[in-house]
């Protein structure tokens, strides 16, 4: 939770009908290592971006994880490793190549760009919510390695950061982020052990 940090930047007005451009920046501001690091092939750090009116309607939403568990039309910031015929694998015991590595260097950052039309009966003022989040592995691979159901892989926020348009918007008190994933990321070391073992 130290090691990044967000900045959020949006238009102070925007009419309705208007695209609306947000750009947020995610820093490596405390890691001394790319973010993020570990199993990076398995590991997921992604960006979240809501944008919600006066009244609770959505606008716009980006990184938001469906009923199951998958990441919806967002970067993951992490490793992405073939096998000896050159096919995407998150199987670590069969990877032979690189595909790529977007993870963000220490004191780098990388911005995103999103943008969404203004409706017509947006009431203001409206809230833009950044969150850099975390998870030790995507939910298809526990389930894979468990069985459906078994884990619900839990989401660390990372870092948050808010911007308003048409007026000052109230942001969300924080809360604090459980850490009870601890039990899950045990099981999930010793199974990719086994797993690699038995290949």
């Amino acid at each position: 939770q130290q090691a990044a940090t967000l900045e959020v930047s949006v238009p102070g007005e925007a009419g309705s009908g208007e695209e609306v451009n947000i750009d947020v920046a995610i820093t490596n501001s405390g890691a001394g290592h790319k973010l993020p690091t570990g199993i990076s092939e398995v590991r997921q750090m992604w960006l979240e971006v809501s944008v919600t009116d006066a009244e609770g309607k959505m606008l716009y939403s980006s990184g938001q994880l469906d009923s199951e568990g998958t990441i919806e039309d967002a970067v993951i910031y992490h490793t992405v490793l073939a096998d000896a015929d050159g096919e995407v694998t998150d199987k670590l015991w069969e990877a032979e190549s690189i595909v790529s590595d977007n993870r963000i260097l220490p004191k780098e950052n990388a911005t995103e760009s999103h943008s969404f039309l203004m409706p017509e009966d947006a009431a203001d003022p409206i809230l833009v919510e950044a969150k850099l989040l975390y998870r030790s592995a995507s939910q298809d691979m526990v389930d894979e390695l468990f069985g459906e159901g078994t884990y619900d892989v839990p989401v660390i926020d990372m870092a948050k950061d808010y911007g308003s348009i048409n007026g000052e918007a109230d942001v969300p008190s924080n809360g604090t982020p459980g850490f009870t994933g601890l039990l899950l990321v045990i099981s999930l070391v010793a199974a990719i052990g086994i797993l690699r073992a038995k290949e």
